[in-house]
């Protein structure tokens, strides 16, 4: 009985730590440092960087995340620094039947890059392939 007891308490432990570490995963979309590092996409929430950002490693549609601190991400941000390794980055306006839906492009570096009047404030996802 005394190893059921033990065995029960095991496997709730386990369920718990790998429920944990898949929150933690799903909620950092980058490496978790506040450092823009390399292969990233860091956004910030105010014009030329500073906090609150957030920071990708993969393209993404932004309506599920948020800066850190809770406030909204998708069409909150106001700036770029792509430090993709590889790609540029294309930030798309929030999609929307009664918008023209515009997309900016932003090269790699390792420089903030503020959006235009019509991505700012209201980007919806980003990508970084050749094509819009």
């Amino acid at each position: 009985m005394f190893s059921m007891a033990r065995a029960v308490v095991a496997a709730g432990m386990t369920a718990a730590f790998f429920a944990v570490a898949a929150g933690v995963a799903s909620a950092d979309v980058g490496d978790g440092s506040s450092d823009c590092n390399s292969m990233e996409h860091c956004f910030a929430r105010h014009a030329n960087g500073g906090t609150p950002q957030k920071h990708f490693y993969n393209p993404a549609d932004h309506g599920a995340y948020l800066f850190p601190g809770g406030s909204t991400f998708k069409g909150e941000a106001s700036s770029i620094k792509n430090r993709d390794t590889v790609n540029d980055v294309y930030v798309h306006e929030e999609w929307d039947l009664f918008e023209n839906n515009d997309y900016q492009r932003f090269a790699r570096g390792n420089y903030w890059q503020n959006f235009n009047g019509d991505i700012n404030d209201d980007n919806g996802h980003h990508n970084y392939t050749s094509t819009r």
